[in-house]
């Protein structure tokens, strides 16, 4: 392997973490080249938060379900969206803040 940087994704499946996604994303550091929040047809359109950072943040991508599928479907739908991107490593974290993103 050379030198280059890998492209690192973050997926975040965003289902009723309003309240928590902002110092989520605000904690992701600058190793980080993609951040796909997928909203999973979320009550709260939890991916309102991450469009107001997105606005300010040119890594935030958001993937709108449009219909519930779960968590393990918006993690899908997630680490296809940045395997098409190109992604090399992909971390799955969670935007309640139970895992910290530092």
């Amino acid at each position: 392997m050379n030198n280059e940087t890998l492209k690192v994704a973050v997926v975040i499946p965003c289902y009723n973490v309003s309240q928590t996604l902002k110092s989520v994303l605000d904690d992701i550091g600058a190793e980080v080249t993609s951040i796909y929040c997928v909203d999973d047809n979320c009550p709260e359109e939890s991916w309102k938060v991450a469009e107001s950072i997105a606005n300010k943040d040119s890594r935030i991508r958001i993937i709108r379900r449009e219909r519930n599928g779960g968590v393990g479907a918006a993690v899908i739908s997630g680490y296809k969206a940045a395997l098409e991107d190109g992604a090399e490593i992909i971390v799955k974290i969670d935007g309640d803040g139970q895992m910290s993103p530092k």
